[in-house]
């Protein structure tokens, strides 16, 4: 009782100091513009005026984007005769698509209606219905496409500023909808920009729903502490939002990185050197950005700084032109976040290329921002992680060249210091309590419905999102101990989980992780304050999002095109939306059902059991069963699951121990994510984040190493029928080798040019590629794409009033230390050591043949890297015996051209095997070193003085831009063709880029 009671007073001093001060005590002497400084803990309310028509289409477009969705195809006459409607471009388009023969109208009334201008809905609505099957409410649906109705702006509103006495109007502002992914939701966030003057320091603004954090303050907190650790970082409060006179909702407000900001921050008045990033904006490993400055379309600056990345090889190289300080104190502090949705050359960051006027040197500084997702929310949280385990960064080739890991002294002593300086639950627990005893009332207001049911400022929605039903009690209970678990169908039976941690679990564990991990001296949060005791709990939500089989998509009924295929069934394409194949999804529910009762003949459909799937077979949620003979071997790898193959199909491999499959095992060293070889004895050894581990069977006998990835969502499997049917009619054409389709490309056409059909290339892009003309179609893609579900740190126990956990401890074992001893492997040149056999032909569990004509050429690469010709009008897959020439167990060399020793063959070395120089490489008009050793009994391998020149294909399918990957098994589908200018060069064996011809 006596330590509740200290951490009680302690706490109660700390909020009633805090709540009578006029600036926030919490940040000390940090300074914050002047608009953050005057609303800390202080509702604001903000007003934003439209006028009538604004205001009225601002309402108009998302009840229209809800009833003109073509899953509901509501009538609303208001969303026909919208501004964005030009009802005679529609009809137009209704004989373009050919959903209305005009040839067959012969009514000299009718043919007036259709040549005449300015139709009106009455006789649009006429035509419709007497020339066709279609109701009006169909053809103006997003069935067909026939307009877009367009993102909301409003260039001429005004805006006032309420706090308490202190009003300020500004008759002037740019306002619009804003976000990425938060647009789906109900509560919409938006962008404020003040034309003329400024709001206390500040002149762009942001309001955001936060709908995906229960807690409501995870950005603010973020944020906080951002400036409290002194990274430079934008600040958060919030505000009470009306439009006009309508209340709309509570909203976190902040600023944004814009030139004003620069300038208030850094001293630069109207930067033309601020860039934005996104993974949309290229393919590049270090960073992909472009201007802020949209009118910017040609930038020298960010041109050089990405050739200068490229040819960094160490630090001080790097310190020269880019902040490494900043960065690696950011990635300190995502690491204490958890933070998954800031990956290096990804988005939600900003780039600034500050010039130094005294040196005259420049000087590139990470910003970061937007924190929703912060301290264990979504995707796989786990507190008890090391920064290297939990990174999505370790790819990147910054991370290499600062060698940032779990071993790294500066980083280590980031995490420290800021744990000391704002990452503990002395300094974050009260601060929580503090926020949550400002915002309860306002919380409450916002997440309470009114007479009708409906919350302030909530917009229709045509698809269900479990985030947008976060209530008060969630606020209340996620601020503190309890996990939120979100189970979010797909199917009927199938679903993925995201999990919230509460904010102060998060906190806790992750400190105390992190303190006992890296040997940290953590003394200075009392033991008596009892941090530790706390009592954990958990609600579940599940989100079904009804239509075809809760999978939030109709049931095809006209099309017969299976493009996809996954655990809920086989998919395809219908009224511009995906469509779910009926009986299919009925199998898949039987087949699950069926290895459920298998597994266990008491179950009881109707139980409530909602153990996910893939507690059981896991494959099954791809559209595959799993393997049945125990003995079947793992053929590839993907996102840490074994497929194998059984009479010819995929199955998953299922194993107390997976590792036991993937790679040789002793002792407790793990399998090795990459396939480099280090040392060998009786089993092959690499070093990871300096430690031990084993090269998984699969580096050995597979021609493409499957990358094992750590980002732990939810996928579909990618479609085994790649081409996507043309709509009856085309009103427009997508030129070949262009996007016509997916979901960052969705308003491409899907009708290509001639010569050219639109194909399936992921789940976010289809591309037009050449038709090419065989009996047989292309062949499809091996390789499945797995599932991987998010587990937590504790075990779960189901009680009828809600889940209890118990925290279950991770030992951490220590491996042997890598120590410097040099171990030397000698092979003679006049004898060469025994190899692995050339492997049997692949290509038959996809039903084709391998090539048996040494000299057939290779027509077509697969996604995953699979090599196709053809013989006699049928495909076939290409072997070794194509690539390179054949001398008796040898396989061709994967990685690099690099030529070690010459007889009558030229040979190179990969992992301690000799392989065969393939036939591509020589093709190159580049000279590559050689090495050529005639009675040496060590293999001498010098220095690359040279550059490995990645040979282009006579044909060029895409064309990779200067200093993107154009290779390499971290990006297998890339081109080896570059743009003018530039060439495909070996940078290491997971990573090909495009770099500049001198």
């Amino acid at each position: 009782m006596f330590k509740f009671s200290v951490y009680l007073l302690f706490f109660l001093i700390f909020l009633g100091h805090a709540l009578t001060q006029s600036t926030d005590s919490y940040f000390g002497n940090v300074r914050r513009a002047e608009y953050f400084e005057k609303t800390d803990f202080k509702m604001p309310k903000i007003t934003i005026k439209l006028n009538d028509e604004d205001y009225k289409n601002f309402f108009l477009t998302y009840q229209c984007l809800h009833d003109t969705n073509s899953k509901l195809r509501i009538r609303n006459d208001d969303c026909y005769t919208a501004p964005w409607v030009n009802l005679d471009e529609t009809l137009k388009g209704v004989f373009n698509q050919s959903l209305i023969e005009k040839s067959i109208i012969k009514d000299s009334n009718d043919l007036k209606i259709i040549n005449n201008k300015n139709i009106t809905l009455t006789n649009f609505e006429h035509i419709i219905t007497t020339y066709s099957n279609y109701t009006v409410q169909d053809i103006l649906s997003t069935a067909f496409g026939l307009y877009t109705i367009p993102e909301y702006e409003a260039k001429n509103a005004g805006m006032t500023f309420s706090l308490k006495d202190d009003v300020q109007t500004f008759p002037s502002i740019k306002f619009s909808v804003g976000g990425k992914y938060t647009k789906v939701f109900e509560k919409l966030g938006y962008n404020i920009k003040i034309k003329k003057g400024m709001l206390y320091e500040r002149k762009q603004f942001r309001l955001r729903s936060e709908s995906v954090d229960p807690s409501f303050i995870r950005e603010k907190l973020s944020y906080d502490i951002c400036n409290l650790i002194g990274l430079p970082s934008l600040s958060s409060n919030f505000a009470r939002v009306y439009f006009n006179k309508k209340f709309m909702g509570l909203y976190s407000v902040r600023d944004a990185f814009k030139p004003q900001w620069i300038e208030y921050t850094y001293g630069e008045a109207s930067t033309k050197h601020l860039y934005t990033c996104d993974s949309s904006y290229g393919n590049n490993a270090y960073f992909n950005c472009k201007n802020d400055d949209d009118d910017i379309k040609e930038d020298k600056e960010w041109d050089n700084f990405i050739k200068r990345l490229t040819k960094v090889k160490n630090r001080k190289d790097l310190e020269e032109f880019f902040d490494v300080e900043t960065y690696m104190k950011w990635q300190a502090i995502k690491y204490l976040f958890g933070s998954w949705d800031h990956v290096t050359n990804a988005h939600n960051q900003f780039l600034y290329m500050f010039h130094d006027t005294t040196s005259g040197n420049d000087k590139w500084i990470p910003l970061l921002y937007d924190f929703d997702s912060e301290f264990g929310a979504y995707k796989d949280p786990k507190p008890r992680r090391s920064f290297y385990d939990d990174t999505l960064d370790s790819y990147n080739p910054i991370y290499n060249i600062l060698e940032l890991n779990d071993k790294n002294e500066e980083l280590i002593s980031y995490i420290d210091k800021f744990m000391r300086e704002a990452f503990n639950p002395l300094k974050l627990i009260p601060r929580i309590d503090q926020l949550k005893t400002f915002l309860s009332k306002y919380v409450k207001e916002d997440r309470t419905p009114d007479e009708n049911g409906v919350l302030p400022g909530r917009m229709k929605r045509d698809r269900i999102k479990i985030e947008d039903s976060f209530s008060y009690d969630d606020f209340l209970g996620n601020l503190d101990y309890t996990t939120i678990i979100l189970k979010k169908y797909t199917s009927e039976v199938i679903y993925k989980s995201d999990i919230i941690y509460g904010l102060k679990e998060w906190i806790i564990e992750r400190f105390n992780f992190a303190c006992e991990f890296y040997k940290l001296d953590c003394s200075y949060i009392p033991k008596s304050l009892n941090f530790d005791n706390y009592e954990h709990k958990a609600i579940e939500y599940n989100e079904k999002p009804g239509y075809c089989h809760n999978s939030g998509y109709s049931c095809c009924v006209s099309t017969t095109k299976v493009l996809s295929g996954d655990g809920t069934g086989d998919w395809g394409v219908e009224f511009n939306d995906w469509c779910l194949f009926d009986e299919s999804a009925k199998r898949m529910e039987e087949l699950y059902h069926f290895k459920k009762d298998e597994e266990d003949p008491k179950n009881d459909d109707n139980n409530g059991d909602n153990n996910n799937i893939d507690d059981e077979c896991w494959s099954i949620a791809e559209g595959f069963p799993c393997c049945e003979n125990k003995d079947t071997i793992i053929s590839i790898i993907q996102s840490g699951r074994g497929w194998g193959v059984e009479n010819g199909h995929w199955c998953g491999i299922i194993d107390e121990d997976p590792d036991d499959k993937i790679c040789p095992k002793s002792g407790d060293y793990p399998c090795c994510k990459g396939c480099d070889v280090y040392y060998t004895d009786d089993v092959e050894w690499g070093i990871e984040n300096g430690d031990w581990c084993s090269i998984p069977y699969e580096c050995k006998k597979s021609s493409t190493s499957t990358t094992t990835t750590t980002t732990t969502t939810t996928t579909t499997a990618t479609p085994t029928a790649t081409v996507i049917q043309n709509p009856s009619g085309c009103s427009t054409l997508s030129p070949g080798f262009s996007p016509c389709g997916g979901k960052k490309y969705p308003d491409a056409s899907p009708c290509c040019e001639e010569g050219f059909k639109c194909e399936y290339h992921n789940k976010n892009l289809f591309v037009c590629v050449p038709i090419v003309k065989t009996t047989k179609g292309l062949p499809p893609i091996a390789a499945a794409t797995t599932t991987t579900t998010t587990t937590t740190n504790t075990t779960m126990k189901i009680t009828t009033a809600q889940l209890t956990t118990t925290t279950t401890i991770t030992t951490t074992t220590t491996r042997k230390p890598i120590t410097t001893t040099t171990t030397t492997t000698t092979t003679t040149t006049t004898k060469l050591s025994t190899s692995t056999p050339v492997s049997e032909c692949w290509s038959l569990s996809q039903g084709y043949p391998c090539c048996v004509n040494k000299n057939t050429k290779i027509k077509s690469t697969s996604s995953n890297g699979d090599e196709w010709g053809v013989e006699n009008n049928e495909w076939c897959g290409i072997t070794d015996l194509q690539r390179c020439p054949s001398s008796g167990n040898y396989k061709c060399c994967k990685s690099s051209c690099s030529v070690y020793y010459v007889d009558t063959e030229e040979w190179g070395y990969e992992h301690g095997e000799w392989c065969l120089i393939p036939y591509k490489c020589k093709k190159s008009t580049t000279t590559t070193t050689t090495t050529t050793t005639t009675t040496t009994t060590t293999i001498a391998v010098k220095t690359r003085t040279q550059p490995i020149i990645i040979p282009t294909p006579e044909i060029c399918t895409s064309i990779t831009q200067g200093f993107f990957p154009c290779g390499g098994l971290r990006h297998p589908d890339a081109s080896p063709c570059c743009e003018e200018g530039f060439r495909c060069e070996y940078q290491n064996e997971n990573y090909y880029m495009c770099v500049y011809i001198e």
